[in-house]
């Protein structure tokens, strides 16, 4: 499974709308978004870079937690929105703290924005570097040849 997928599926138990693309690609998907009821969609920039050892992939990015406001919004009201969507990104991360398929490393950085897509959309950001904790594995034993779909058993 790859750093991508392992993010998606900790978004998706969370109970997060998870959407992944570039930046104009993120428009379209979050046009699309089921936003209703007050729900929190997670969405995740396109990672280009990333480093690769021993089989684990490492790479900075950036998750964006944010839910729908109006357009004419107050700074209270719109305030109060980015202090659930950071609640939402707190609880992700104690997720992936108590789990076993990724850490974090380093310092986290948290962004509020508003405006920045298409749909009137606001929230926060939060930075990190993000660690698969098992990558992929070698296929030089025998028997891991013979039963492992993935070392062509």
């Amino acid at each position: 499974m790859s750093l991508v997928h392992k993010i998606q599926s900790e978004c998706e138990a969370h109970g997060l709308e998870f959407l992944y693309d570039n930046g104009n690609g993120l428009n379209q998907l979050i046009n699309n978004a089921d936003l209703s009821d007050d729900k929190t969609v997670c969405c995740l920039f396109a990672i280009s870079t990333s480093t690769f050892s021993e089989g684990k992939e490492t790479a900075n990015l950036v998750l964006c937690f944010f839910k729908q406001t109006e357009l004419d919004f107050e700074a209270v009201e719109n305030e109060e929105i980015q202090e659930r969507c950071k609640e939402d990104a707190f609880n992700f991360i104690r997720r992936i703290e108590r789990g076993n398929k990724l850490v974090m490393n380093g310092e986290i950085t948290l962004t509020r924005y508003y405006d920045e897509f298409d749909q009137n959309v606001t929230g926060v950001a939060i930075s990190a570097s993000v660690s698969e904790t098992v990558g992929l594995e070698d296929c030089f034993d025998d028997y891991r040849k013979r039963f492992d779909p993935y070392c062509g058993g």
